[in-house]
């Protein structure tokens, strides 16, 4: 028995109708947009659910754009049914969110911002042992965990509903089992939250205020990704949650009785928020240090008299043996090793997982049907998405056989991508990340979690 939950992204008059509060402690969003639809199933249906399984009734949050695979919730189903009781009730499933539906219609900073989502999605979910992965926009989990008394579904004055709904099951799940009574020589248990990886993307739309072609339109689209960023970026208040919860349970049980496993994946979870909220954007800081400090000095050697002397040196011995001298000094060879270094590397690697990635969305593998929804005898052919899309669209056209992109088309689709790293990526690092996020902190410092909760703007069909 499956029921969805679908976060409604509608245009701001509408959300904000939608979001009227009813108490002073509600906070226009998606967490309590998705709390009210959880508390209107169980009015709905709450006769029936008393008679059923709750950890075999699975609630699925999505937000209005989100296209499921045909098969997510069938491999969901699968998978958890082939889990006992205890690890069914404490589990939350995702799919790897991929944001690239019109991701040929929008500016290249926020393209560049999808091909780093796939990369964190991916290597989240794909590894879980270092660090902690999170939910993210889309998601399941069983009515049995958001029924528990310590859960009590969604709250509803937080932004990142997400992560906090995870974040509140983990901790409601270490506080169950230090209240269960302990046997003499039984070993505490340990945390039993688990975030269950399910293969099978779920594709969405970015951001994209429309005629990104033109100008005025390209600098739209780009302000409206940079709102979205900012609310995003409110994310960092879910690291003072987190350390709240956690030194509430030293305090309940003393720090030395906590399992080990219980400290480390706090810790897992500490150092993600971390990662996420506070050391990308002090990444993305230096970088930008760098560049101006980069930008300076090669002002200063050029004014000094070293591009003269380049230049001279070059039209005598030519431009190997020019640059063999180390006429550019310090400053030219600190540029050619971080071209050169370690770095461009990395970013060919992510470039690389991220064109496999977008290239079988475009050639229909990621949205491909099952055999019996196949026509006979003509090859697999991609899913017809439920709703028309939109121009740019990265999805396959409805009813193309799977794989018809030619060796030329994914040359220039690779070329293209690796293209949007380069030119792009210190931009949507500065834009996207270190700026929102610095507006976010000042915002909690002065307003603690008051926030105006602003639709993106998507696409419309």
């Amino acid at each position: 028995m499956v029921r969805g939950l679908c976060a409604s992204h509608g245009n701001r008059r509408t959300m904000r109708q939608s979001f009227s509060r009813t108490s002073w402690h509600e906070l226009a969003g998606k967490s309590s947009n998705t709390q009210w639809a959880y508390r209107h199933i169980l009015q709905t249906y709450g006769t029936d659910l008393q008679h059923r399984d709750p950890s075999k009734v699975f609630l699925t949050v999505g937000d209005a754009d989100t296209l499921f695979h045909p098969q997510y919730l069938s491999a969901l189903s699968l998978q958890a049914l082939q889990m006992s009781v205890q690890e069914r009730s404490w589990s939350f499933w995702q799919p790897p969110v991929f944001i690239m539906r019109n991701l040929f219609s929008v500016p290249g900073p926020t393209r560049v911002s999808s091909y780093a989502t796939v990369s964190f999605e991916l290597g989240g979910l794909a590894n879980q042992k270092v660090g902690h992965h999170f939910c993210y926009s889309s998601y399941s989990t069983t009515l049995a965990l958001t029924m528990h008394p310590l859960v009590d579904g969604w709250d509803r004055d937080v932004i990142a509903e997400d992560h906090h709904m995870f974040c509140k099951g983990f901790f409601a799940a270490v506080r169950e089992s230090l209240s269960k009574p302990k046997a003499p020589g039984i070993p505490a248990p340990k945390p039993e939250v688990r975030l269950q990886p399910v293969f099978l993307p779920a594709l969405s739309y970015l951001v994209d205020a429309g005629e990104s072609n033109t100008a005025k339109g390209w600098l739209r689209s780009c302000h409206a990704r940079f709102v979205q960023a900012r609310r995003h970026s409110q994310g960092i208040a879910e690291l003072s949650y987190v350390i709240l919860q956690y030194v509430s349970l030293v305090q309940r049980a003393g720090f030395w009785k906590l399992p080990f496993r219980t400290h480390t994946q706090v810790w897992g979870i500490m150092s993600k928020m971390g990662m996420v909220h506070i050391i990308s954007q002090v990444h993305s800081f230096a970088l930008i240090n760098t560049f101006v400090y980069m930008a300076i000095e090669a002002v200063r050697w050029a004014l000094g008299g070293g591009l003269s002397v380049l230049l001279g040196d070059i039209a005598a011995n030519g431009a190997s043996t020019a640059l063999a001298s180390q006429s550019l000094g310090g400053i030219g060879w600190t540029g050619i090793t971080a071209i050169f270094g370690p770095v461009p590397p990395i970013a060919m690697l992510m470039g690389w997982v991220t064109y496999t990635v977008v290239r079988d969305v475009v050639e229909g593998r990621l949205t491909e049907a099952m055999p019996a929804e196949r026509e006979g005898g003509e090859g697999p052919r991609a899913l017809v998405p439920v709703v028309p899309d939109v121009d740019g669209s990265a999805l396959a056209e409805p009813g193309a056989k799977v794989g018809d992109l030619g060796w030329k088309a994914r040359a220039l689709l690779c070329v293209q991508i690796l293209t949007d790293h380069v030119n792009y990526a210190e931009i949507t690092m500065f834009g996207y990340g270190f700026i929102p996020a610095i507006l976010a902190a000042w915002s909690l410092m002065r307003r603690g979690t008051e926030f105006e909760y602003i639709v993106a703007a998507k696409p419309t069909c």
